[in-house]
């Protein structure tokens, strides 16, 4: 399973370099206005940090369901917003 994690770190890390780097070209492709461009790159910015470890997550899921454990996976996702 840490095999299958660390794939999925490089994974996400190189998702969101991609998404962060291309995020201008593609809207000013598409012909936005430059201030929707800026503020688009800052959304697109701040959604890219979380990609990794949602990868991870999800990589996570399927390892318990392929191991048949399902509590674990809906303890998991299910604990962080009870806590809040």
């Amino acid at each position: 399973m840490s095999t299958a994690l660390c794939g999925a770190l490089l994974g996400g890390v190189a998702m969101s370099l991609v998404c962060v780097l291309c995020v201008g070209p593609a809207m000013r492709a598409l012909g936005c206005d430059p201030s929707v461009v800026a503020a688009v790159s800052t959304y697109v910015v701040f959604r890219a940090v979380g990609n990794p470890l949602y990868v991870m997550a999800n990589v996570s899921e399927g390892a318990f369901i392929g191991l048949r454990d399902t509590v674990t996976p809906l303890i998991v996702r299910a604990a962080p917003p009870a806590r809040c």
